[in-house]
């Protein structure tokens, strides 16, 4: 029964040695080739346009693009005083919103740009929308917020969970809303 105690340590502990060499340098290359950036660029003007009209505008800090097998990524990244900025268009060309965020990951396939941490949206007609991570469904034209919101508006401010909205975020839906909404009754004379 000792022997046999014995020779199972002294397996188990050979099979932890064995687990613990390094891979071969030919294998690691390989993987750190798979995983480099097609494309990496410092202060960065990045523009997405379709049939010739802008659809967003985004300037970062810094751009990695990677290309994999299931789709293309851009994902542009800020700094700690700079986050991305950046511009989203109607699908005639007009400026429809505002945009700042730490990160933003562009999947070109999917034509979803991701936002995360700090997210600012802003419209033209002044609706601000606050969240830590955002969804923008470019051909949709759809925006998605998974966690907490806040949206904040001259006639509005509303707190909530699971945002979906149109880009203007004049219509929108949300769960657990809490806040307050003025309503303006006509008067009949």
């Amino acid at each position: 029964m000792k022997r046999m105690l014995q020779g199972m340590l002294l397996a188990g502990t050979l099979l932890v040695a064995a687990c613990r060499q390094s891979p071969a340098p030919e294998v690691v290359a390989a993987v750190q080739a798979e995983q480099e950036p097609e494309q990496e660029s410092w202060q960065v003007d990045y523009r997405l346009s379709i049939d010739g009209r802008p659809r967003a505008r985004l300037l970062a800090a810094h751009l990695i693009r990677q290309e994999l097998p299931e789709s293309s990524y851009v994902v542009l990244e800020g700094t700690s005083d700079m986050p991305v900025r950046g511009w989203i268009f109607t699908l005639e060309g007009d400026s429809a919103a505002t945009l700042r965020a730490r990160r933003i990951v562009y999947n070109e396939n999917a034509r979803r740009f991701e936002a995360e941490d700090e997210v600012e949206v802003i419209t033209r007609e002044g609706r601000r929308l606050l969240t830590d991570r955002l969804r923008w469904y470019e051909d949709r034209q759809r925006l998605y917020a998974p966690g907490f919101v806040r949206l904040l508006a001259p006639d509005e401010q509303v707190e909530g969970f699971e945002l979906e909205a149109d880009e203007q975020l004049t219509s929108y839906r949300l769960r657990r809303v809490t806040g307050h909404v003025v309503i303006e009754e006509e008067t009949s004379e």
